[in-house]
Order: C-alpha cells, then sequence, then structure tokens
C-alpha cells in the first residue's frame, strides 16, 4: 500500500487565515501526496476609523497544532515541511526534515526508469538494499562495491546477507573498499551511489558519471555534492516530492 505523505508550505501569496489550504496533487501507485498551504498570516486586526491593519503572524504553538491536526485528519504515514518553514524555529524538529527513510515504492519506481548503469557503490546502512533494485540494473551491472568503513555489527550482518545474494542469484562478487579512491571506472561510464546512512563522502577523484540515490533525504549531502559535482544527479524522496510540489504552484 502507497504511503500517504504531507507537504507543509507557506503561500506565497498575502493571504491572512488559522486554516491551511488542502490539496490532493498526486496519487501515484508509490505515494499519494498531499500539499497544506498556510496563510503568511495567522489574523489581522482591523482598528475603528483607521484605514491601518495589523497582521498577526503565526506562533508556533498554533502552527504545530494545525499542523497535527492536519496529520491525523489525513492519516498521513509522514510529512515534509517545505525550506520557508526552516526559519520560523529552527530548535523545533517539527520544522526541520528530519530522518525519513524513502518509501520502498517510490525507490523501486524511480530505479526501474534509469536506464544503463556500469557500476554500483553501496553506503550500508541496516537494510538489505537488493530487494528493491531492479533485476535488469544488476543483470548488466560490472561491479557492486560496498564501503565498509566504520561498520557496525548489524551493517556487517546485512552485507553478509548481500554478498550471499548477489552471488547465489547473479554470480557477482561484492567487491569491499576501504575508500572511494578504489573504484575502478572509465570517464564514459555511469556510477550509481546508494546512500543508506548519512556519511557525507568527497566525490571529486571519481571520473565517472555519477548517479547519487539519497535514501534519506539528507540535505547536507545534497548541498555537499552540488558544490563539489555539479553534474552529479542527485535524487531523494524530499526533491522529488519538492518538484511535484513546485509543478503545482
Amino acid at each position: 500500500m502507497s504511503q500517504r505523505i504531507i507537504w507543509f508550505c507557506m503561500d506565497k501569496q498575502e493571504s491572512v487565515g488559522r486554516n491551511p489550504r488542502v490539496e490532493h496533487v498526486s496519487e501515484e501507485e508509490s505515494i499519494q501526496l498531499w500539499v497544506c498551504r498556510f496563510s503568511r498570516y495567522y489574523s489581522v486586526k482591523k482598528y475603528p476609523f483607521r484605514k491601518k491593519k495589523k497582521y498577526t503572524t503565526w506562533n508556533k504553538a498554533a502552527l504545530l497544532q494545525t499542523m497535527q491536526n492536519c496529520c491525523l485528519t489525513l492519516c498521513a504515514d509522514k510529512y515534509f515541511v517545505g525550506p520557508e518553514f526552516e526559519k520560523i524555529d529552527t530548535t523545533e524538529p517539527a520544522f526541520r526534515n528530519g530522518k525519513q527513510k524513502i518509501e520502498e515504492e517510490l525507490l523501486r519506481d524511480r530505479l526501474e526508469k534509469i536506464g544503463r548503469i556500469n557500476h554500483i557503490l553501496w553506503i550500508p546502512g541496516t537494510e538489505n538494499i537488493c530487494r528493491n533494485i531492479p533485476t535488469k540494473l544488476l543483470q548488466k551491472l560490472q561491479k557492486f562495491y560496498v564501503l565498509r568503513e566504520d561498520l557496525t555489527a548489524e551493517e556487517e550482518k546485512v552485507i553478509s546477507d548481500m554478498e550471499n545474494f548477489l552471488w547465489n542469484e547473479y554470480g557477482m562478487p561484492l567487491l569491499y573498499i576501504d575508500s572511494i579512491e578504489e573504484i575502478f571506472c572509465k570517464k564514459e561510464e555511469r556510477l550509481m551511489i546508494l546512500y543508506d546512512t548519512d556519511r557525507c563522502l568527497s566525490l571529486k577523484q571519481i571520473p565517472c558519471k555519477i548517479l547519487c540515490v539519497d535514501l534519506w533525504s539528507n540535505e547536507s549531502l545534497r548541498e555537499m555534492m552540488e558544490k563539489e559535482r555539479s553534474d552529479a544527479k542527485y535524487f531523494s524522496e524530499y526533491c522529488y516530492l519538492q518538484k511535484l510540489v513546485g509543478s503545482e504552484n
């Protein structure tokens, strides 16, 4: 069953109101997306015998309560907030996009649409990522790397399970590396990097084309990539939803 996701954002118009405007933006096989647009101002006070008006901005308590009500009403599995929310109160977790793993159906759907991939680099987490990689990608793959630095016991167990799966199903060895510099690829080839943790690695030394799939919507990773490798392609659930919301404006 697809996940129900809410995207909270501020209305671009100079509007006033306490109830957000709710729109059903997308209903795909992988996700159902609602956008809740908050008015710029919570209320307005008019002065008798004057043309002057005083606009009241949202306070944190009212904003949080309204967000919570939206999540309960729409039975949301999770929510994201637009970048403008982070300016309201950076100490409040509700106004920041915390760690939320990508919906598996969305991940499989996006990977299905990828063309040729020569190599995969897996930055491991605590789940076997192979179950979400389409067979057509694995069948044509040349090398499957895994970075094994600073691994926990749980991550080592996951890597062992994945190693057995790749060898038994595809006769493909899992290549262990300790640093990015050990990856061998040609300039015209394509490398897909699967980030299953929040570790940010420098990709300056990799000569080939890069596609990064960020499973945790780590904005620090995206910002670093934009500075280091403007030619690299980046995908995360947050960026995907942001484009969907933007296309509806």
